[in-house]
């Protein structure tokens, strides 16, 4: 009787994993002598679709299962990858508009309006206590994501107006 045992067989990550975000997609490709299945651990921060595409929902760290099935030929294989999912850049969908001051005012008593972004946040002046002189000027604003473990900051510029102020004469 001639015995033949199945041969050992090795999965290889055809991915990089380096600087994911949360923003990131990834088509996983590992290879094998025989079919490849995958898993994660926590489907709270990705998920994996029917076509083998990684999808993030939060930042954080994930493991990867690859599965080499078993075949008559080969014996099963499994190897897991570690990721780390890092705070992805929202996309600002529209700037906010600031309502026009006078001069004396602080950046902070004008009104960021409007302004939306992919994701839940807030828009605020950067340097709130700045007080700009008469004229048109570009100032900074930081979008601030309520979800900032998956998203970061970011700064941009608006345009804002400083009207001149009114002078009152008085007589001694």
């Amino acid at each position: 009787a001639v015995i033949i045992n199945k041969s050992a067989q090795s999965i290889v990550w055809n991915d990089r994993f380096d600087n994911i975000t949360v923003t990131d997609s990834i088509v996983l490709n590992a290879s094998a002598q025989t079919t490849i299945t995958y898993e994660v651990s926590d489907m709270e921060i990705a998920y994996i679709t029917e076509n083998n595409v990684l999808y993030f929902l939060h930042g954080g760290t994930v493991q990867v299962t690859a599965y080499a099935e078993e075949n008559a030929y080969y014996l099963a294989d499994t190897l897991t990858r570690e990721l780390t999912i890092l705070p992805g850049k929202p996309i600002i969908v529209s700037y906010p508009t600031a309502t026009d001051i006078t001069y004396g005012q602080t950046l902070s008593e004008s009104i960021l309006e409007g302004g939306e972004a992919s994701v839940l946040g807030t828009f605020n002046w950067l340097d709130s206590l700045a007080m700009p002189n008469a004229g048109t000027y570009w100032q900074y604003v930081r979008f601030t994501p309520d979800d900032q473990e998956s998203f970061k900051p970011v700064d941009f510029q608006v345009e804002v107006h400083v009207d001149k102020a009114s002078q009152t004469i008085t007589w001694e």
